[in-house]
């Protein structure tokens, strides 16, 4: 049987809380090695877009951890950084979600250069 309430980082959190926080994060680890599969193994198009598909997934997963984890513990979220503080101390962690949104901005580089540019050319009409 499993406790009723279990320590986490100083502070006394119901099993049924913690025990989504630990499965997130395992989802959240799977869906790194996938992300790091598809980046090797995969044809260029389609990996680019599986690659997407797997950071987006991983970085709502990864928010969402932290979002529960800050009904217990301070957090506080820098440029790629994550501060964790609670009772008797604290960490500090770089933010995957963060480097995965650079990540993938750096991966369609070309693609968001290409919509950008063609934004940027003024509009002609045809004036009749």
């Amino acid at each position: 049987m499993f406790p009723v309430n279990t320590l986490f980082l100083g502070s006394v959190i119901e099993y049924e809380n913690i025990i989504w926080i630990y499965r997130l994060q395992n989802i959240a680890a799977l869906v790194i090695l996938l992300l790091i599969v598809s980046t090797l193994f995969i044809e260029a198009k389609i990996g680019k877009i599986i690659t997407t598909i797997l950071s987006t997934m991983f970085i709502v997963i990864h928010y969402y951890i932290i979002l529960m984890v800050s009904n217990y513990i301070h957090v506080t979220i820098y440029p790629l950084v994550i501060i964790e503080l609670w009772k008797s101390g604290g960490t500090i962690t770089i933010d995957l979600g963060q480097i995965l949104i650079i990540f993938t901005v750096i991966l369609w580089r070309k693609e968001l250069a290409n919509v950008l540019r063609r934004r940027s050319k003024p509009y002609k009409q045809d004036i009749r």
